[in-house]
């Protein structure tokens, strides 16, 4: 475990790959903050029928905080542009699985007693790791200081089961957008042809099927009551299609030149 270790601490201090993965943070700490300012509070109906802070508390109380203006707000934060992320995180998984080789230092690395297919965990892990912390971190980073006098509603709204799900969705979206970037890497020759192969798979779920292929399909549907994150149609393609993304990513990954 700890050879595992140094050789995942190796793929995460490389000085491209932590810019890339700074630029992220700031390009979601910056969308989300915007889009928590330009949301419109009060839609009228239940929320503006009450009057003084008694009614306003009860109606919170039957309706649930995260169907108010602030948790839609919340709720939506964690949805927002994904589009971006996508992006960063494509070209933050090209840099990992491909800057070595194309640098030149990759037999240096592939000299260590480490085989490939370690390697590649050890590639994906950071490549996981940095994607996660790169979505959640501006969510987290936006939500709490703007909120920070109203914690035990934040907490409450991010607990709730529309949130929940948006979460889980949209770390379906992720993993699906890891393992897919790792997999044309570990199949294309070079950089580039890694960054447009990959966004090229990606970009088809936004523009020639809107809303119908991952990951963005994750990300617009409807958080609707009946939905659940466990039915087929959004655990095939967010846990199993990964899932064999990356077995077949260490396969092809395993055979390849170190060139």
């Amino acid at each position: 475990m700890g050879r595992f270790m140094r050789l995942l601490r190796w793929e995460l201090d490389s000085p491209l790959v932590v810019l890339i993965f700074f630029v992220g943070l700031i390009l979601g700490f910056a969308m989300v903050h915007r889009a928590g300012l330009s949301v419109a509070v009060g839609t009228g109906g239940v929320y503006t029928s009450t009057s003084g802070s008694s009614g306003l508390l009860q109606v919170l109380s039957e309706v649930g905080y995260a169907f108010t203006p602030t948790g839609r707000v919340l709720v939506g934060d964690l949805r927002v542009g994904f589009g971006v992320y996508t992006f960063m995180m494509i070209l933050l998984g090209s840099l990992i699985f491909r800057w070595d080789r194309d640098s030149g230092y990759a037999p240096i690395l592939y000299s260590l007693p480490y085989s490939k297919s370690k390697v590649f965990v050890a590639k994906f892990a950071a490549f996981l790791l940095l994607s996660l912390l790169m979505y959640l971190l501006p969510c987290l980073f936006s939500v709490f200081p703007s909120n920070a006098d109203i914690p035990g509603v934040v907490l409450s709204i991010l607990s709730s089961e529309r949130a929940l799900k948006a979460l889980v969705l949209a770390l379906y979206a992720i993993l699906y957008t890891v393992s897919i970037t790792a997999f044309v890497a570990s199949v294309l020759p070079g950089l580039f042809p890694t960054i447009i192969g990959a966004f090229f798979l990606v970009a088809i779920s936004s523009n020639l099927f809107p809303g119908t292929l991952p990951p963005f399909s994750f990300i617009t549907v409807p958080l609707t009551s009946q939905l659940s994150p466990l039915e087929a149609r959004f655990f095939v393609p967010g846990v199993v299609l990964p899932v064999i993304l990356f077995l077949l990513g260490v396969y092809a990954f395993e055979r390849r030149d170190v060139v």
